[in-house]
């Protein structure tokens, strides 16, 4: 636009005569359009209707998720539209589900953005098949099925009163879509690219004959491969491919470059193609909140920078979303209660006055009873201890806390008294500057023993991986039908076993292994738990189907008494019939003499132990042990790293070399046939 500017000077020369001076400038100033910022939302309605997740507003109130978004000056959505859909855990991407979800949209004020897949499940780079019911049509046939399909869900939306602001003609569409008809491959320069450009089209053709104002997106992956970008558009435009806009995708954790480089392709385009561009999918892993913060904030100023108002906007993908939920690791809420989220604070970034923020740390110290402080975030402690929470940096008072069992705090510092196994859990401190600094966020992972718990390595199988168990037959892990947590293990199919050897066990000691186990089986076979290997004849108990059809766990409870001289057993799950197969989760094994005495020694101080931190020898002074000493000493993730028998007197003093540890935080346990007690130690 033109905008001229005037002024006028006036003065009297010296005949008197008055002069006036009109000065007048003319320039021209390109206005600043508002950009789209939006949100994928295609999860949200499985979610809320499938899942009971709710959602928060900044100020703890439940609220519609859309709406604390457009609070957050998002002014858009994005919805994807499956053909006829094959999953019910991907949202509602029917017609009628993207019309109904449509409507909410734009009654809250919210343009619409329409993503279609031409698929009956996902369609990205990996995957871009048919729907089923369109697999045995002709290539004239599957064209003329794209316009109408296309042209009746625009018809619906219509005549449903949205307008679609923009659609996509495919979704990630860098190998074509619609396999095999319209594969591409860049190998071949583009060799399919005819066939592409007939089903694009198409799919365009029947967007503007319905709804002429709608803008039509070509949707590309990898915003940052120049050479990929360049060369599709090439050849999709001179081969007569249709279209209002071009879009690409920028995932850090997927994809190269940066967000810089991103928007340097998007203004090449602009200028070799003569195109408005946006980012129709963006997102970063939901741990690295300062980093994903202002990624977006540099996203949405360098698109709006793009010269003539050709960069249209920038959308997040499933901010709604958490890897709590489906394990979807990139979204941007976070848990607060059961089925209870908020979103994280950088949704902040797509605020209108958004600026970067510098990189805040939070340093994690914690002290158990009266232990010297550690920085660590992993604790394990026993039931009855006290742990302080101490994170630092010091300056500044906005400290949030949130815990299990619905904890909360304000301040920095936090203390749990006497602590029982329920308080074990996830505690996320966030840390908001008083400066410009990123708001930031730690977690400690507090893991609660009971006294005389042995500890025992993966005992829920949560680290993701079956070691340090090992098996025959048939075994392994997976996240179907759990007990707790994420994983359980599995075992079956014929002569099949899961089992572990655990140490550092006592003679002549009497111990329970606990585990929760279940038969699932085609042949109402049972599954066997059990314990061998201790000094003793094996002890086991067979399980059948568990109740709710081998649907719920069984707690599985099991005495046995080591030998004279064992210090180890083997704790095992196992089936011999070809169609049976079991599940076992959420192992233990606690030392009963351990837990009658616990009264007596819980408040004593068992041993001590000199110099801590050390790099070498480590002096140890029992005061309440005596006889055969049983000295364990395990990493932060249970690994048993050390192991000793010694005999002592009661206040003898000894020393243990650990100059082959590497540097970090063990725990060091003793034991008698009597008492047990554990104390944190540093190698360094």
């Amino acid at each position: 636009m033109q905008k001229n500017y005037s002024n006028s000077i006036l003065f009297k020369s010296p005949n008197n005569t008055i002069i006036v001076i009109v000065i007048i400038v003319v320039f021209n100033i390109t206005a600043k359009a508002q950009i789209a910022k939006g949100a994928d939302v295609g999860w949200l309605s499985y979610f809320e209707n499938n899942l009971g997740i709710t959602y928060l507003n900044d100020d703890g109130e439940q609220q519609d998720a859309l709406k604390i978004l457009q609070n957050h000056d998002m002014n858009a959505i994005r919805l994807r539209a499956f053909v006829n859909p094959t999953e019910d855990n991907i949202g509602e991407v029917n017609t009628a589900g993207v019309v109904k979800n449509a409507v909410r949209a734009k009654n809250l004020g919210l343009d619409v953005m329409i993503t279609i897949h031409y698929s009956d499940t996902w369609a990205d780079p990996g995957s871009q098949h048919k729907p089923a019911s369109w697999e045995n049509l002709n290539f004239e046939q599957l064209s003329q099925a794209v316009y109408d399909y296309t042209y009746q869900l625009m018809d619906a939306l219509l005549n449903a009163g949205v307008t679609p602001k923009w659609v996509q003609v495919g979704n990630e569409t860098d190998p074509g879509f619609l396999w095999e008809e319209g594969r591409l491959t860049s190998s071949n320069s583009f060799a399919n690219m005819n066939n592409f450009v007939t089903l694009s089209n198409k799919g365009y053709d029947a967007i503007k004959d319905r709804s002429p104002t709608t803008k039509v997106i070509t949707h590309i992956a990898d915003g940052n491969n120049t050479t990929f970008l360049t060369g599709f558009f090439d050849e999709f435009y001179a081969k007569g491919g249709k279209n209002d806009i071009i879009g690409v995708s920028y995932y850090p954790r997927w994809h190269k470059g940066t967000i810089q480089s991103v928007v340097n392709n998007l203004n090449l385009l602009v200028n070799q193609f003569t195109k408005d561009v946006m980012i129709c999918e963006i997102g970063d892993l939901e741990n690295s909140q300062s980093s994903t913060y202002n990624m977006l904030v540099d996203a949405i100023d360098l698109v709006e920078a793009i010269p003539n108002n050709r960069g249209l906007g920038v959308f997040y993908w499933e901010p709604i979303s958490h890897s709590s939920i489906n394990g979807y690791e990139q979204g941007l809420a976070i848990p607060i209660a059961d089925k209870q989220y908020k979103f994280s604070w950088v949704l902040d970034a797509f605020l209108d006055n958004a600026e970067k923020c510098v990189a805040t740390k939070i340093t994690p110290y914690i002290k158990i009873n009266d232990e010297n402080w550690q920085q660590t975030s992993n604790i394990i402690a026993r039931v009855g201890n006290t742990i302080q929470f101490n994170p630092e940096p010091v300056a500044g008072s906005n400290w949030a806390w949130r815990g299990p069992n619905g904890f909360s705090a304000n301040s920095r510092k936090i203390t749990l008294s006497k602590i029982q196994k329920n308080t074990a859990g996830d505690y996320t401190v966030t840390y908001t500057p008083d400066n410009n600094g990123c708001q930031v966020s730690q977690t400690f992972s507090l893991q609660i023993y009971e006294v005389g718990e042995i500890i025992i390595e993966n005992p829920g199988f949560e680290t993701g991986q079956i070691s340090p168990w090992l098996g025959e037959g048939n075994y392994g892990i997976d996240t179907d039908l759990i007990n707790s947590g994420v994983y359980s293990g599995w075992f079956g199919g014929g002569n099949s076993e899961l089992y572990q050897t655990i140490t550092g066990l006592l003679p002549n000691t009497t111990y329970q292994f606990l585990s929760y186990i279940r038969s699932t089986s085609g042949d109402n076979g049972v599954v066997t738990t059990g314990v061998r290997d201790f000094g003793n004849i094996t002890t086991s108990i067979d399980v059948g189907i568990t109740g709710n059809f081998g649907n719920d766990f069984e707690l599985a409870e099991i005495k046995f008494t080591t030998g004279s001289t064992n210090t180890s057993a083997t704790i095992f799950a196992s089936t011999t019939k070809s169609n049976t197969w079991g599940k076992i989760d959420d192992v233990k094994v606690i030392e009963l003499n351990a837990l009658s005495n616990d009264k007596n020694n819980h408040q004593k101080e068992l041993f001590k132990i000199y110099p801590n931190p050390t790099s070498n020898n480590l002096t140890i002074k029992p005061l309440n042990f005596s006889n055969n000493l049983y000295i364990t000493i395990y990493d932060l993730n249970g690994k048993k790293v050390f192991n000793k028998q010694q005999n002592i007197t009661k206040n003898n003093t000894f020393s243990v070399s650990v100059s082959n540890l590497a540097k970090g935080i063990y725990f060091i346990q003793l034991k008698d046939t009597l008492a047990i007690s554990t104390k944190r130690l540093i190698i360094k």
